[in-house]
């Protein structure tokens, strides 16, 4: 029987519950929900690592909060950020923003190693997906995002990648 991994509380009383690698779609456009996962990177390509449904006439909000690793077996890097995204989709017009939350932290083992990351949305049809694109100076082993997303507005499902 699967286990579950996140419980929604209100007022002490669990009124849904997240198993092991499942979502939550919420039907109430004033409720929120979130997703948490590993996803490996390819250097220097924008690596979708999470969809965001947005659906005809309607608008979404939601915050990533996100790691990059990588190592060469070695010497190990790490890039910590959060990023905004802000969607609306006006009769199939879909719109994504993209905005970092101040600058994101750093650190290394190497000395003068470096690891860039930039963010970005890419939109389909009532779906907007969030991309890490990572940069190592490494000849890395591992090179890896863990992220933590919240969708603080809007209906439609969390889907990872």
């Amino acid at each position: 029987q699967a286990v579950p991994i996140f419980n929604g509380l209100d007022n002490d009383t669990r009124v849904f519950s997240i198993e092991d690698g499942g979502q939550h779609n919420f039907t109430s456009d004033a409720t929120r929900s979130q997703h948490s996962g590993t996803k490996t990177l390819t250097e220097g390509a924008a690596t979708s690592i999470v969809t965001v449904g947005v659906p005809s006439n309607s608008a979404v909000g939601f915050i990533v909060e996100w790691t990059v690793q990588a190592n060469d077996a070695t010497d190990y890097q790490s890039r910590c950020g959060s990023t905004y995204v802000a969607c609306v989709n006006k009769a199939g017009t879909l719109t994504a923003v993209v905005s970092d939350i101040g600058t994101s932290a750093f650190a290394e083992s190497a000395g003068a190693s470096t690891l860039t990351v930039a963010t970005t949305a890419t939109t389909a049809t009532n779906d907007v997906s969030f991309q890490l694109n990572a940069t190592s100076s490494l000849t890395q082993t591992t090179l890896s995002a863990t992220y933590f997303i919240r969708k603080m507005r809007g209906l439609g499902n969390i889907t990872p990648l």
